[in-house]
Formats: C-alpha cells, sequence, structure tokens
C-alpha cells in the first residue's frame, strides 16, 4: 500500500466501511507512514463536530435531505488525485452526511453504509484525535491517557482513566459492555446499559451516572520496558519480568509459596532497572521481602522479624459508585445503589466486602476525582458528577496541576516514588511541580496523583503522570 492508497481509504476506514482485512492493512501501513498518519489525525479534526452533533437537532426533514444527498454523492466516481481538502469539499461533505447518519444517529441507511457493518462507536482522546471502535474489539487507554468512548446507538457514554480496558458486545440498544479492567465513568441517556466486570454485573438505569473501579491482574510492557504496568501481579512473576527486561538474575526460590504469591502493582513511565528495583523491593519488603543484591543478581528471603503490614493485594476488587439516579449492584447478592443513599458497593474475589451508606457519596467522589482534569473539555456526562468532583465531603476544590509528574515516577496502589523518595498515601508530599503546592498524598491511580493542600479549605491538586515513553 502506498501513501496516495492509505489517504484515499481514511474517510471509509474512520466510518468503518472498511472490510476487516483492508483495515488491518491500512493501520499498519499508518504505523510506518508519519505523512499518512498526518492525514489521519487531520481528517479526525475535520470529523470531531459531525461526530459529536447531538441528534435531537437532527430533524426527519433534514434526514430526508441528508440521506438523498449521500446516496447520490457515493453513486459518483471518486476524483482525489491530492487529498487537499480545499479541492475535496463536496467528498467530505458527503463523509460528514453518512456520519451524521450512522456514528450520530446510530442507524444504517440502505445504500449508504453496509447492513453489516459492525461499528459501534468513537473513541475520542484528549487531543480530539478520533477514530471508530467495533464490535468485540478490545479498547485499551495507555497510561495517563483518559478517553472518552461515544456508544450513541446504545445510548451510552464512558470516560476511561488511563490504563483501561473494555470490550462491546452487540449493537444498538442490545449492546452489552465488558470492562476488563481500570477506571471508568458511564452514563447512560434514554435506555439501561449493562455492564459486566469480573463476577458482577452492573445495570445502568436510564438518566443514570456510575463509576466503576476495577483492579484486575494485567500486565502490559511498551518499548522495551519505557512504560510498565504491572497490576496485582505476584512476587514471583514481577521477579521474572525484571529479568526479562534488564537482565540479571533474580533467585526467589528461598521465599516461602504464600510470600512468592503475594500479589504487588507498580506502574512506571520510562524506567531504569535502578528505578524498577527500587520500586520492586518498596513493594515486596512490607511482605517480608528481604533483597540481597551481588553484581546484577539478587537472592530473595523472608524475614518474618522485617514484616509489616502484609496483607495481600486481593487477586480482583470492584468498587461500583452510584453517582447519579439507579444502579444495579448484581453479584453475590443483588444490590440497589442510588447516590442519595448508599452509594458505593466493594466486590472482592466474587464476595461483596462492603457496602457503603453514610459515607457512600465521598467514596464516590474519590473514584472520579481524575475526570475533574481541566484538559478534558469533552467531560460533560452531568453537573451532579460535576458537583461530586468539585464539591466533594468537606467542599474542597479539585485543581489540575498542568506539568505532569516527570518521566521515571514509580506509582503503586498506595505509595510513589518521586525524586528518588518513597511517599506514601497519608504522607506529606512536596512537589517540585509549577502550581502546586505541598500537601499530603490522598490517592494514586494509573494517570496520577491526588494531593490534598495544607490550606483551610481543603484544596486538592491532580497531578497527571507524564505520557512520555522515552527518557
Amino acid at each position: 500500500m502506498d501513501t496516495r492508497e492509505a489517504k484515499v481509504q481514511l474517510p471509509a476506514y474512520l466510518i468503518g466501511d472498511l472490510s476487516p482485512k483492508e483495515a488491518a492493512m491500512l493501520e499498519g501501513h499508518l504505523d510506518v507512514n508519519p505523512e499518512a498518519r498526518e492525514a489521519k489525525e487531520q481528517l479526525s479534526r475535520q470529523l470531531l463536530p459531525v461526530m459529536n452533533l447531538p441528534a435531537p437537532e437532527v430533524g426527519e426533514a433534514a434526514l430526508a435531505r441528508l440521506f438523498m444527498e449521500a446516496r447520490r454523492e457515493l453513486a459518483k466516481p471518486e476524483r482525489q488525485p491530492d487529498f487537499s481538502w480545499r479541492e475535496n469539499a463536496r467528498f467530505f461533505m458527503r463523509v460528514a452526511a453518512v456520519l451524521v447518519a450512522t456514528a450520530v444517529l446510530g442507524v444504517v441507511v440502505a445504500g449508504v453504509i453496509p447492513s453489516g457493518s459492525d461499528v459501534v462507536g468513537s473513541l475520542v482522546t484528549v487531543g480530539n484525535d478520533v477514530r471508530v471502535v467495533r464490535q468485540n474489539e478490545l479498547v485499551e487507554t495507555p497510561q495517563g491517557v483518559p478517553m472518552t468512548l461515544d456508544l450513541k446507538a446504545a445510548g451510552a457514554r464512558i470516560d476511561l482513566d488511563g490504563s483501561s480496558a473494555l470490550v462491546v458486545r452487540g449493537r444498538g440498544h442490545e449492546s452489552s459492555i465488558e470492562i476488563m479492567r481500570g477506571r471508568v465513568i458511564v452514563g447512560a441517556s434514554s435506555h439501561t446499559v449493562h455492564l459486566t466486570c469480573g463476577e458482577a454485573e452492573v445495570v445502568v438505569l436510564p438518566r443514570s451516572v456510575a463509576a466503576i473501579d476495577f483492579d484486575a491482574p494485567f500486565e502490559r510492557i511498551r518499548g522495551k520496558g519505557a512504560v510498565i504496568e504491572l497490576q496485582r501481579q505476584t512476587i514471583a512473576h514481577v521477579a521474572r519480568v525484571s529479568e526479562r527486561l534488564f537482565g540479571g538474575r533474580i533467585d526467589t526460590a528461598g521465599l516461602p509459596a504464600e510470600v512468592a504469591n503475594r500479589r504487588v502493582s507498580i506502574y512506571g513511565n520510562g524506567l531504569r532497572k535502578e528505578e524498577f528495583m527500587a520500586a520492586f523491593k518498596s513493594a515486596a519488603e512490607r511482605h517480608g521481602v528481604v533483597f540481597t543484591a551481588d553484581l546484577k543478581d539478587y537472592t530473595l528471603t523472608y524475614s518474618q522479624g522485617t514484616a509489616g503490614s502484609s496483607l495481600d493485594e486481593s487477586e480482583s476488587i470492584l468498587k461500583v459508585a452510584s453517582l447519579q439516579g439507579q444502579v444495579e449492584f448484581i453479584g453475590e447478592k443483588r444490590l440497589e445503589l442510588s447516590d442519595r443513599s448508599n452509594s458505593v458497593v466493594v466486590f472482592a474475589n466474587g464476595a461483596v466486602t462492603e457496602s457503603s451508606d453514610a459515607e457512600g457519596a465521598a467514596r464516590a467522589q474519590r473514584m472520579v476525582v481524575w475526570a475533574g482534569r481541566s484538559d478534558m473539555p469533552h467531560f460533560r456526562l452531568s453537573e451532579t458528577v460535576n458537583n461530586y468532583i468539585a464539591m466533594g465531603q468537606g467542599g474542597g476544590r479539585v485543581i489540575t496541576v498542568a506539568t505532569a509528574l516527570p518521566v521515571g515516577t514509580v506509582l503503586s496502589h498506595d505509595s510513589i516514588r518521586y525524586g528518588g523518595t518513597l511517599i506514601r498515601v497519608g504522607e506529606p508530599v512536596k512537589l517540585a511541580l509549577p502550581g502546586a503546592a505541598g500537601g499530603r498524598l490522598m490517592g494514586v491511580m494509573s494517570s496520577g496523583i491526588e494531593v490534598s493542600a495544607d490550606d483551610p479549605a481543603g484544596t486538592r491538586y491532580f497531578v497527571p503522570i507524564s505520557n512520555s515513553q522515552s527518557r
């Protein structure tokens, strides 16, 4: 495939009108051709306003004219000598007409989009890049890069935190969403939205908004260790990952089986071996693991006397919060969640461990702090959610720190390693970043940290992790 052919196929690709084989070939070309990628980004920006057009603004008479024009344009021969938008305005209108009929309204027009099209929605990044999403396609967000998935035909909108993953099954009102991992906010409009999260089901009723936080084991390594995401992996497995990435030998034979199988989490960006090992040690030492270094190799042993609080990380933990309206939680028992009563349920390893009531609203607010970022202008699910974010239990404010945590910062489930210092949740933290005052580390998530400022107003900062994948 050459660049010209790739550019010709881009509009059809963005509206889901390529076969899986053609789409795979085009995606392969985009991976190696910067000019084609730039054309895709430009086209995505051009089409974004059309894809975000609210359905109520399109009346039946306008639709009839739109469909007629789309069919007329499709019947004309294609002419794209240089892919100049100034010289291809009519071609753009043709694509826009089809997008209004499909991505916006969620309908299939005979003769415009094949009836077997498997497009279910559009994925929008913070930079307003947009791509189509198909049935049964794994949607993953990179560490530190929140995205938004619009499923207009299904009546759902999903905001995903960095390191989230999901799959959409079915089409239209019959769709169900399988959340594999991560933190997401699901808004249902006029239709009920069905979610599956491991062994549990969540039903978001019309005009309701739910927050899902699903910590499940996963591993993702990008760029030969530049980005490392180890979520709830055993100590023995993390040792093998280190050997694979950085060389050397980490002997875990001296660990009791129950210790070697303890689970730890590490998120890192641009990590070198010394940074990775420092994070590994801080996560494992609380379980009584002792590291003995010998040049490039390590021997791991167990000392009961050095073990502090060694509660194991559960294999999977699901938290469900109702932020607006009504949500049904279906696990070992059925629970009705409301933003006006008990708001949060915690489901660990297949069993309900807690159902928050009095403090439910505060916990729900903590689950969505990342969505208050000022660089996510597309987050506009409801005023209720924004109130949770802005006010919280004590009236505190969430302020985004524009400067990200530096490359090499390591995040785990309850601590960060920043500037060579280990800081756990609840401990004082001083960020050498513009606009960030001192405070207390309140929460760690895959896309950044929450810091409570030392001021009477209880101001909170959200500091994103750097998205750079190189040092």
